[in-house]
């Protein structure tokens, strides 16, 4: 391993564990103030996470429902356009009026 590739090995883990730190102290001071308000930080952790759930959930049914009206519409306009293309073409009169036998 070169002298280079060490050094990139060796800042990544540094940045990793100080990210890990920061974490867990921002854990840490979330845990105190919920403690000092007077909740229970794990339940409070519980009810914020079936929160952020539902509230995933009720986006993604919306957005759901929005694709599925574009693709019903899109199959709509696409049959139109088919039925218009296999469509025979209009019958013309091989008669002309002018003409005089």
């Amino acid at each position: 391993m070169s002298q280079a590739t060490t050094n990139q090995s060796e800042a990544t883990i540094l940045a990793a564990q100080a990210l890990i730190q920061k974490i867990q102290s921002e854990h840490q001071s979330l845990h105190e103030f919920y403690t000092a308000e007077g909740f229970n930080p794990e339940k409070t952790g519980q009810l914020l996470e079936q929160a952020l759930n539902e509230q995933a959930k009720a986006q993604i049914q919306t957005q759901l429902d929005t694709d599925l009206r574009d693709v019903e519409q899109e199959v709509a306009e696409e049959s139109a356009r088919l039925a218009f293309a296999q469509s025979p073409a209009p019958l013309t009169s091989h008669f002309n009026i002018n003409h005089i036998a």
